[in-house]
C-alpha cells in the first residue's frame, strides 16, 4: 500500500458560540488501487467522531482513524527564522517611537497656536486622529512581532514540544490521479462574541449634525492547536447543542486488572490549555439563525482575541442632552442612529472613539437593517 503524506490546507471555518467547524479542500494525486494519507499537525483538539471525509471521484474511502503524539512539528522555526523576526520586531518598535515624537511635535504645535490665538478645531482633531491611529496600528504590530520573536527564539532554543495530531484515510481508488478532497471536523476550544465600534466627528457648529462611523465587528478567538492561515472565515450565532438530549444509559458490567506497561505519552501530556473567554455567551436573537461572512483572514491558534469586521456604514444625527436618574441624576449624550448596513447588529458592547481617542464604551440591543436605534454615554461627569 502506498503512503502518501499530504497537504490538504483549511480552507474555511465556521465559528459557533463555543466551537468551530473547519474545513480543508485540496487536490491530491491517488495512485490506482489501495493507499493510505497521512494529514499531519492537525488539531490535537479536533473531535474524531465529527470527521467526515469525501472524495469527488472513483475513490472509496475504507477507513478513518486519528493519531495523537508529542512532538517537535515539521514547522519549527529556525535560527534564520528567529533572526528575521527579531529583525521585524526592532523595525517595527523604531516606527513606533517615530510615531511617538510625531504624537509630542503635534501636542507642542497645538500649545503653540493656541496660545497665539490660532484655534483650528478641525485640523487638530484630523492630525489626532491619524496619529492615534497609525500609533495604534504601529503598536499592535510590534506587540504581536515581538511575541513572535520571543516565541520564536522559545522554539529555537527549547524545541518545540507540543501536542500533534496526525489523520490516517485508506482508500481504494478505481484509476490513478488527481481527485478533489475535502475533510470536515469539529474542534472545541473556539469562540466568537461581538464587540463594535462607534466613530463620531463632532461639527464645530453648536446646533450641527455630527458625522457617525458604525462598524459592527466581532471578536475570535481560538487555541485549537493549529493557525487558520488565509481561511474564508464565517460566523454563526446556531448553538448546536440546543437540540441534543442527553444519551440512555444502559447498565455495563465492569473488569478492572493492574497493568505493568507505563502509560501513553498522550495520557502522560496534557492537552493545550482550554480557551478562557471571560465573557457572556451570545445573545438571544429570538430564535433565529444568523451567519456572518467575514473577508479571508488569519487567526493564530494563541487564544488571543482576533478583531474581525462584518459590516459597516456611515449616518448622520444631532445629539441630545438628557437627564437620566440613578443613584443621582446625571446627564447623558443620547445619539439616534439607523442601522444602514446589510447585517444585524447583535447586542454587544459599543466602543466610542471621538477626537482620535476612546471616550467610553457603552452597549446596543439587537437591531434588523433599517431599524432605528438609540446609544447613550455619560459624556461629562460634572454634569448634575
Amino acid at each position: 500500500m502506498k503512503v502518501i503524506d499530504a497537504h490538504i490546507p483549511i480552507t474555511e471555518v465556521t465559528v459557533f458560540e463555543d466551537r468551530a467547524h473547519v474545513v480543508r479542500r485540496g487536490l491530491v494525486q491517488f495512485p490506482e488501487g489501495p493507499s493510505r494519507i497521512q494529514l499531519r499537525e492537525l488539531a490535537p483538539t479536533l473531535v474524531d467522531k465529527t470527521v467526515a471525509v469525501s472524495v469527488l471521484g472513483p475513490v472509496d474511502v475504507q477507513r478513518v482513524r486519528v493519531t495523537r503524539h508529542h512532538g517537535v512539528g515539521q514547522s519549527a522555526p529556525t535560527s534564520e527564522n528567529r533572526s528575521a523576526a527579531h529583525a521585524e520586531a526592532d523595525r517595527l518598535e523604531t516606527e513606533a517611537e517615530g510615531i511617538d515624537k510625531a504624537i509630542a511635535l503635534t501636542l507642542r504645535e497645538i500649545a503653540e497656536d493656541a496660545a497665539a490665538g490660532r484655534a483650528d478645531r478641525k485640523r487638530w482633531s484630523a492630525a489626532w486622529s491619524r496619529l492615534f491611529a497609525h500609533a495604534k496600528q504601529a503598536r499592535g504590530a510590534w506587540d504581536r512581532a515581538r511575541a513572535g520573536s520571543v516565541s520564536t527564539a522559545d522554539d529555537v532554543e527549547l524545541g518545540t514540544d507540543r501536542p500533534l495530531a496526525t489523520l490516517e484515510l485508506e482508500l481504494q481508488s478505481a484509476d490513478a490521479g488527481p481527485h478533489p478532497i475535502q475533510i470536515d471536523y469539529v474542534v472545541p476550544n473556539a469562540a466568537w462574541r461581538p464587540n463594535h465600534r462607534l466613530q463620531v466627528m463632532r461639527s464645530d457648529d453648536p446646533d450641527g449634525e455630527w458625522s457617525l462611523s458604525f462598524e459592527i465587528n466581532a471578536r475570535v478567538w481560538q487555541n485549537t492547536g493549529e493557525d487558520w492561515s488565509e481561511a474564508s472565515l464565517f460566523l454563526s450565532t446556531q448553538r448546536t447543542t440546543m437540540s441534543v438530549g442527553p444519551p440512555e444509559l444502559q447498565s455495563d458490567l465492569l473488569e478492572a486488572e493492574r497493568s505493568s506497561r507505563p502509560p501513553p505519552a498522550s495520557a502522560r501530556n496534557a492537552p493545550p490549555s482550554e480557551l478562557a473567554v471571560d465573557v457572556a455567551l451570545l445573545p438571544d436573537d429570538g430564535g433565529k439563525t444568523q451567519r456572518f461572512a467575514a473577508a479571508r483572514t488569519t487567526i493564530r491558534s494563541t487564544g488571543e482575541p482576533h478583531l474581525v469586521r462584518i459590516d459597516a456604514f456611515a449616518d448622520a444625527t444631532r445629539p441630545a442632552w438628557v437627564m437620566r436618574a440613578g443613584e443621582a441624576f446625571e446627564g447623558v449624550l443620547r445619539i439616534a442612529v439607523a442601522n444602514r448596513g446589510k447585517h444585524p447588529i447583535l447586542a454587544g458592547p459599543v466602543d466610542v472613539i471621538s477626537d482620535g481617542g476612546l471616550v467610553t464604551r457603552t452597549s446596543v440591543g439587537h437591531v434588523e437593517p433599517g431599524a432605528p436605534f438609540e446609544l447613550t454615554w455619560s459624556q461629562d461627569d460634572t454634569l448634575r
